[in-house]
């Protein structure tokens, strides 16, 4: 199926969906789940009091899906661009709205109970895509030394004898750079983007 045809066959099941057909709601809620599941992971992190109310916020993610189909106008964007950056702020709303007085500030969450914002043993595309925009617009960030080290190693994938070379340093050099590098990136990924977990 070209991305064309692919397009045209998920907006058909939007416009199904619409129209109340229930068949085409759970072919698109099977088709995006990797999407909605990244959505509720990261309004987890968003509060750490939330990972008690999992399963209700796996259930505030479907409505706001279905509204979300209602709300969808096919002239003026693919609803999978619209689904993926309206999704995860309107779950946080509601989130927020439905959830947070219930949540008890004094109870204790240990960070080894926090699901992986994207969980590397399943195919996760929106997921994938997501952390490599969001990577690419924290290296901005960093200083030109620090971004070409990262590049060379975990973009490009030369080992660090190839990476050394090319920036005209030694690989012991380069192993230090790295470490600061990645130090760095994470303090970006921390303080800007709010993301305590990423993967390289």
């Amino acid at each position: 199926m070209t991305n064309t045809n692919h397009f045209e066959y998920i907006n058909n099941l939007v416009d199904l969906a619409k129209s109340d057909d229930q068949k085409a709601k759970e072919d698109l809620l099977s088709f995006y789940q990797p999407l909605i599941k990244s959505c509720v992971r990261k309004c987890i992190y968003s509060d750490s009091r939330y990972i008690t109310f999992k399963e209700d916020i796996n259930s505030l993610a479907v409505l706001e899906f279905l509204k979300l189909i209602k709300d969808y106008d096919i002239t003026r964007s693919f609803f999978s661009y619209f689904l993926s950056n309206k999704l995860y702020p309107n779950l946080l709303k509601a989130c927020k709205d439905n959830l947070t007085s219930k949540s008890d500030a004094s109870q204790e969450i240990l960070f080894c109970d926090m699901p992986k914002l994207w969980d590397a043993e399943s195919v996760d595309l929106f997921g994938n895509v997501e952390i490599n925009i969001i990577l690419s617009k924290a290296m901005q960030f960093l200083p030109l030394k620090y971004k070409e080290c990262i590049d060379l190693v975990y973009f490009q994938q030369y080992n660090q004898t190839e990476a050394s070379e090319k920036l005209h340093i030694t690989q012991s050099a380069l192993s230090k750079r790295l470490d600061k590098s990645l130090k760095e990136l994470k303090n970006i990924l921390e303080k800007k983007f709010g993301i305590l977990e990423y993967y390289l």
